[in-house]
């Protein structure tokens, strides 16, 4: 039981990361200097993991997917930043978990992973939960979540990156079994400086002008910490299980924890819909971890 572990910790931490937007958006902080201290704190917090775990600083492997991981990251990042100043939330917060497509067909295409047959009614019901839990946070608006074809269009595109990101750590997983985990996230950070220095530039924006306020930089570390936490815990539990079982579940997971934290810190309530798709979820990951014992 020791991959569940580690899908159920990648969860939690996908959670904290996925909160970290609310708070984002909530405090006002600048998109700008917000990536610029992500890319810092991401390959701050990995150097120091390397050194705490005397791990390698570099590696081919780490080089050669670490630098496109990086840029497919902050890319997903500027995406889901702009759309979440132009749209609701919500709706972000929706292509998000139906990006968790990408990472499960790859793993099955690409990689040739066939489901165990115990395991398909859990990720069945996993995929359900997902359905439901997408479709509470649209029902009942007034208005239109997105409101213009742009935002749509970069939606869709912010949806896709963000699924590619998440591949990044199927492939690292597969190819550097005998590698260590922390320097592909520190080449990941490092690639990240300049893409977030360039965004800067192009949008004519200031990185540093006023100065970010401390609870900034506190927000920065933990979205930072957190989403190299959700990348280390997924890559050890696949090279213990498949993908096409890692990454629903994870997604799962990240969801329930969210509207834990949702319901603890903002005062967020379950609606019925909600509801039924945590009795989807919960059952899908006990279906899930019957098929692993």
């Amino acid at each position: 039981m020791k991959s569940l572990l580690l899908i159920l910790c990648s969860g939690i931490a996908g959670a904290l990361y996925g909160v970290s937007y609310k708070l984002r958006q909530r405090q006002g902080y600048p998109i700008e200097s917000m990536l610029f201290l992500f890319a810092c704190f991401s390959a701050l917090f990995a150097l120091v993991f390397i050194a705490l775990f005397r791990q390698a600083l570099c590696s081919p492997t780490a080089l050669l997917l670490g630098l496109p991981y990086g840029l497919v990251m902050m890319t997903s990042l500027i995406l889901y930043f702009t759309v979440t100043e132009r749209a609701r939330l919500n709706i972000t917060w929706v292509a998000i978990q139906l990006s968790v497509l990408i990472p499960f067909t790859i793993s099955l295409l690409v990689y040739g992973e066939r489901l165990r047959s115990t395991a398909v009614p859990g990720i069945a019901c996993i995929f359900v939960a997902l359905l439901i839990f997408s479709l509470s946070r649209l029902k009942g608006k007034a208005h239109s979540p997105v409101p213009d074809r742009r935002t749509g269009f970069l939606l869709a595109l912010a949806a896709l990156f963000s699924g590619l990101a998440m591949s990044f750590t199927k492939f690292y997983a597969s190819a550097a079994r005998e590698e260590g985990l922390f320097a592909l996230f520190f080449i990941r950070g490092l690639s990240m400086i300049p893409a977030a220095a360039l965004c800067a530039r192009l949008r004519a924006k200031p990185l540093f002008r006023p100065a970010p306020p401390a609870g900034q930089f506190a927000l920065a570390a933990l979205m930072s910490l957190s989403g190299l936490l959700v990348g280390v815990f997924i890559i050890l539990a696949l090279q213990e299980i498949s993908g096409s079982v890692a990454f629903p579940l994870r997604s799962v997971v990240n969801v329930l924890t969210v509207f834990i934290l949702s319901f603890l810190l903002f005062g967020e309530r379950f609606s019925l819909l909600e509801g039924i798709g945590s009795i989807f979820a919960l059952g899908g990951i006990a279906l899930v971890a019957a098929a692993m014992a």
